[in-house]
């Protein structure tokens, strides 16, 4: 299973839908699963900051996977090539 745990910013200051986002990720790749990141040591760690001072707090976050940060809708296509790449 690919579990996916997604830590969000606060959103004060946000730039892009933040949830629009992951969404249109779980559509393009319907083998993810989010899940809370209390529950088990996901697949991946998706960082998702609303703008450029990304100040979600993700240290001791990480993925089997890796953790990749965005903080706009023009990364998605890099998020996309990351997983695809992971299989």
């Amino acid at each position: 299973m690919k579990t996916v745990v997604i830590k969000y910013c606060g959103g004060c200051n946000p730039r892009f839908d933040r949830a629009g986002f992951v969404n249109k990720l779980v559509e393009k790749f319907p083998e993810l699963v989010i899940v809370p990141s209390d529950t088990v040591e996901p697949w991946l760690v998706l960082v998702v900051c609303g703008c450029l001072s990304c100040c979600a707090e993700h240290e001791g976050m990480m993925g089997t996977n890796g953790k990749i940060a965005v903080c706009g809708d023009g990364e998605f296509d890099g998020v996309c090539e990351y997983v695809r790449g992971l299989g």
